[in-house]
């Protein structure tokens, strides 16, 4: 399944095409179905994330249902919420981390696809906080700013308000310019360089950053 929004459907089917799939032949059979995000989301003004993640169980009972297919695979396109206000922003990332929990048993893959050139900064970091892989240059990969929702709701403190601006600049361009990738794609630096500071004052960055990470997610835990 394949819910659409930024991208029209016909260019989305041109492209499948394009890509050796037989969309005519997927879409009769039921293995490919495409919809618009206010067939599956509803409007904007009225997101409602329970009823979204009700729909996932109904898709799911269906497919336990069928004698053709024993899983589903969705990814949809998020850009429909920047129609929204500010509550609605809040609303997702609370929706992507509740929603996540509802996954790991199903026999389900999901992926949402953020476009980073139209979303901010901060609304990025707080859907990746929300989703234990991402997607890097057509790779998944864990995803080590990951915070389970069970110690996002014990800490109650959103990472970056535990960091500086200067830290969390550093990080965002750090993040941007692929320095966490496996294998790298930029060095320390270049992007030391980028931001007109040395190698060593980038270097104590990431890892000042990762101890404050570190401890809101486990100074908690009894040792």
């Amino acid at each position: 399944m394949y819910i659409a929004d930024e991208t029209p459907v016909d260019v989305l089917l041109a492209s499948f095409d394009a890509a050796g799939i037989d969309v005519a032949a997927a879409v009769e059979s039921g293995a490919l179905s495409v919809h618009t995000t206010g067939d599956r989301y509803g409007p904007v003004d009225a997101f409602d994330p329970d009823g979204v993640i009700d729909g996932l169980g109904e898709l799911l009972r269906e497919v336990a249902d069928s004698d053709e297919y024993n899983r589903l695979r969705i990814t949809g396109e998020m850009t429909w919420t920047l129609e929204g206000d500010a509550d609605t922003l809040d609303a997702l990332a609370e929706y992507e981390r509740v929603f996540n929990t509802h996954l790991p048993d199903k026999p389900v893959l999901a992926i949402c696809q953020y476009n980073r050139t139209r979303f901010s900064s901060a609304t990025l970091a707080d859907i990746l906080w929300a989703h234990p892989q991402h997607v890097y240059n057509a790779t998944v990969t864990q995803n080590f700013a990951y915070v389970p929702l069970e110690t996002f709701s014990e800490t109650g403190v959103p990472v970056e308000d535990s960091l500086t601006e200067c830290p969390l600049r550093v990080l965002r361009v750090a993040y941007h310019s692929g320095y966490f990738a496996w294998p790298r794609h930029s060095t320390a630096e270049e992007i030391g360089h980028s931001l007109d500071i040395t190698q060593p004052t980038f270097a104590k960055h990431p890892r000042t950053s990762e101890r404050k990470f570190l401890s809101l997610l486990f100074d908690s835990e009894p040792v």
